[in-house]
C-alpha cells in the first residue's frame, strides 16, 4: 500500500491541523535538539578535536534519528491507517449484518402479519357459518316445538277418539246384552201366552160342540196373530 505523506492530516492537542510531513520534521528536530543538548553537556571539557568529532557524531545522530523517527512515524501512520481501515470495514460489515437482520425481521413480521390476517379471515368466515348454523338450529327448534305441540294435540285427539271408541263398543255390548235379555223375555212371554191361549181354545172346542163357523173363523184369526216370528219383534225393537 503506497503512503502519501502530504494528504493525511493529524489533529494535535492544541487543535492545530498539520500534515504528516510537518509532524515528522518537528519530531526529528526536537529529538536532535535534545540529543545535541545532552551531547554538549557531556563534551564541554573535551578538546577541539573531540568537539569536532562530537559535532560530526551529533550531525550523524541527527540524520540517523531523523530517519529512524520518520520510519517509526511511517509505521505508526500505516498501522493507524490499517487499523482505521479495518475498523471501518468491520463497522460496515456490522452495519450490513444489522441491515440484513432488520430486513429478515421485517420480512418475518410481514409473513406473520399475512398469516394472522388469513387466520382472522378464516375465523370470521367460521364465525359467520356458526352464526348461520345457530340461526338455522333456532328455526328448527321452533319448528320442532310447534310440531311437538301439534303432535301432542293429535295424540290427545287420538286418545280421546280411542276412549270414545272403547266407550261406544262397551255401550254396544251393553245394548246388545239388554236387547238379548229383552228379546228372550219377550219371546218367553209370547210363548207362554200362546200356550195358554191354545189350552183355552182346546178347552173351548171340546166343551162347545155346537160352535158355529163364525167362532172358528175368529179363533183362526186370533191364532194367526199370536204366532208372530221373534226376529220381526227384534227388528221392531231395534228400530
Amino acid at each position: 500500500m503506497s503512503l502519501n505523506t502530504t494528504i493525511p492530516y493529524y489533529r494535535n492537542t492544541s487543535r492545530e491541523i498539520k500534515t504528516v510531513k510537518e509532524m515528522i520534521q518537528a519530531e526529528a528536530i526536537k529529538s536532535a535538539r535534545i540529543l545535541s543538548r545532552d551531547k554538549v553537556k557531556v563534551k564541554q571539557n573535551t578538546s577541539i578535536g573531540d568537539l569536532n568529532r562530537s559535532k560530526r557524531k551529533t550531525n550523524n545522530s541527527f540524520y540517523e534519528n531523523r530517519n529512524t523517527s520518520q520510519n517509526e512515524n511511517t509505521n505508526i501512520l500505516q498501522s493507524y491507517l490499517a487499523n482505521a481501515f479495518q475498523e471501518k470495514k468491520e463497522n460496515l460489515q456490522r452495519i450490513q449484518m444489522q441491515e440484513i437482520a432488520i430486513k429478515n425481521k421485517l420480512e418475518e413480521n410481514k409473513q406473520k402479519e399475512i398469516k394472522y390476517q388469513m387466520r382472522i379471515a378464516a375465523l370470521e368466515k367460521e364465525s359467520s357459518k356458526l352464526t348461520e348454523l345457530v340461526s338455522k338450529l333456532k328455526k328448527e327448534n321452533q319448528l320442532l316445538k310447534q310440531s311437538s305441540y301439534k303432535d301432542s294435540q293429535l295424540q290427545q285427539f287420538y286418545d280421546a277418539l280411542n276412549q270414545s271408541r272403547n266407550e261406544n263398543q262397551l255401550l254396544k255390548k251393553q245394548i246388545t246384552h239388554f236387547q238379548n235379555i229383552h228379546n228372550n223375555n219377550f219371546n218367553n212371554g209370547i210363548q207362554k201366552k200362546t200356550e195358554v191361549q191354545k189350552g183355552f181354545v182346546l178347552n173351548t172346542t171340546y166343551t162347545a160342540n155346537t160352535a158355529n163357523t163364525t167362532n172358528n173363523t175368529f179363533n183362526d184369526n186370533l191364532k194367526s196373530k199370536e204366532y208372530i216370528p221373534s226376529y220381526l219383534l227384534a227388528l221392531s225393537l231395534a228400530e
